[in-house]
């Protein structure tokens, strides 16, 4: 019983028996060292890898699966022995006993102008494509006749693909010395016409304008590439100054030094309100922080521009350390101040309103005397820093809001909210907020800001004031309550704005507006 093996040969698997694939083995060996030293040496036994797989594809059937030696042999005798083609002189002795095999029609890709139908069937004919296509175009002038017939031969003609099928259109047969040949002569082919054209006089004037342009373009790049320079560098010097003058005035003076100027902004404000070592530090490691890669941003524009350089290290080096130390500064600092801030806690006061006499309460603010003066700064939403007197004083607008009592009396829930590093310094924080109120036989007036007290740090303070009303009392809210209202309840769910210069009564259901 024979071994049998499987094998790969042009992407293509065959089952062989153990003689016939020793012998196909050495065949091809002897094939890739014969060509292994040619130039497209490796195109060469491709090709005839390629054409031994389509003989052996016509040798198995659903009878017989497995190539054997007689199939082996048979292949050998088409393609020839490597005695026959490795001495020129026998080959082409050879090539004058064989006689020619059948031609067939194809497609020539090699020398077509729209399909190679013309060159394939010249090929066949051995008559100059010329004539043919010349016959096509004349036949284009009857009704168009040589457009279809054309068209139809494009379609049942194949196209010569391989080369095996190249061979075939020539009526050349399929073995290794023709397959070898036609390489070798598209090779020349290739050659010849690379050495044809780089000798031509269009070649060297083409070449010579070329160069010219591409060197033309090449200096031309090289300007607009230092102008993209310099215009980087100056805008790297311009927004570096501009930035660090604008964030040391805007820590230290309060404002930002050019012509889009501010009045009112959040850092020198807040570290004249606190006034605490802490708050100053880590203002001093923010500007470290920021302003030394704000330098170092300067210093490479200058370097863009000028293509200055510097030995001394120590600058450099100082900088670095400089910017350490900001960085260390605003860490520890920083996480100082987001302990100082990491607890909210509340305190409560409940004042009766006893000196009201009437069952109609008329709600209204006092006048609001910081308005006349001039040089405000807003830091954030309900918070007013005014300089008095040379002095920065914080000033908060309360929130207020009506609640139905759970008695027959009226009362104002004052709550105090405010951070602090734990519950007990929140508690002492809110009970240093100092807000004022008063109250009247029919009117109760409200302050339109809560103050801290001067000694004590900004936490985040806030006033919440409820006024709790009994059933059947009814309540007047001034205009002028518009800063202080927020978020009233009522049964008709209507905005805060527009419960303002109305009455409303107390009801069981809830706060009505009273027709």
């Amino acid at each position: 019983m024979k071994k049998t093996f499987t094998i790969n040969i042009n992407a293509i698997i065959f089952n062989i028996d153990d003689d016939a694939y020793e012998k196909l083995k050495k065949y091809l060996g002897e094939i890739n060292e014969h060509f292994s030293s040619f130039d497209g040496g490796r195109e060469i036994v491709t090709d005839i890898e390629a054409r031994i797989a389509e003989l052996f594809q016509e040798k198995i059937s659903e009878s017989k699966q497995v190539i054997s030696l007689a199939d082996v042999n048979n292949v050998i005798k088409v393609m020839g022995n490597p005695e026959d083609f490795f001495d020129d002189e026998e080959i082409k002795e050879k090539e004058k006993v064989h006689q020619k095999i059948r031609k067939r029609i194809y497609r020539n890709p090699d020398n077509m102008i729209l399909g190679g139908v013309c060159s394939g069937i010249s090929e066949y004919f051995n008559i100059d494509p010329i004539i043919l296509r010349l016959i096509f175009v004349i036949a284009v002038i009857f009704y168009g006749t040589g457009i279809f017939l054309y068209l139809v031969l494009w379609i049942i003609i194949p196209k010569a693909e391989t080369r095996a099928q190249k061979l075939e259109m020539k009526g050349e047969r399929v073995n290794i010395p023709n397959i070898e040949k036609s390489i070798k002569k598209e090779y020349e082919d290739v050659k010849d016409n690379l050495n044809n054209l780089s000798n031509t006089k269009g070649y060297k004037k083409a070449r010579n304008l070329f160069s010219q342009f591409f060197g033309f373009l090449g200096e031309f790049l090289k300007i607009c590439l230092k102008i993209v320079l310099v215009i980087i560098g100056i805008a790297l010097i311009i927004s570096g100054v501009l930035t660090i003058v604008a964030i040391i005035s805007t820590l230290f003076w309060g404002h930002i030094l050019w012509p889009f100027t501010f009045n009112s902004l959040l850092f020198p404000t807040f570290l004249s309100v606190t006034g605490t070592l802490s708050t100053t530090l880590f203002l001093i490691g923010m500007l470290l922080t920021i302003t030394i890669p704000l330098i170092l941003l300067v210093y490479a524009g200058l370097l863009i521009i000028f293509k200055f350089k510097t030995n001394n290290k120590l600058i450099g080096f100082g900088l670095l350390a400089v910017w350490i130390i900001g960085l260390i500064i605003l860490f520890t600092t920083g996480i100082n101040q987001v302990n100082n801030y990491s607890e909210t806690s509340n305190y409560n006061q409940y004042e009766k309103l006893d000196k009201l006499k009437s069952d109609t309460i008329y709600l209204q603010t006092s006048a609001d005397t910081l308005n006349n003066y001039t040089e405000k700064k807003i830091i954030f939403n309900r918070y007013k820093v005014l300089v008095i007197d040379n002095e920065n004083y914080l000033f908060g607008r309360p929130r207020f809001n009506i609640a139905q009592s759970t008695n027959d009396k009226c009362e104002l829930k004052i709550k105090r909210i405010s951070n602090g590093a734990s519950e007990k310094n929140c508690i002492k924080n809110a009970k240093n907020v100092i807000y004022n109120w008063a109250e009247t036989d029919s009117t109760v007036v409200f302050d339109n800001y809560f103050t801290i007290d001067g000694k004590q740090e900004w936490k985040n303070q806030k006033i919440y004031i409820t006024l709790k009303l009994p059933v059947g009392k009814v309540v007047y809210l001034n205009r002028n309550m518009d800063d202080l209202v927020y978020d009233i309840d009522n049964i008709t769910n209507t905005f805060d704005d527009d419960m303002l210069g109305n009455y409303w009564v107390m009801k069981p259901e809830g706060l009505t507006l009273m027709e």
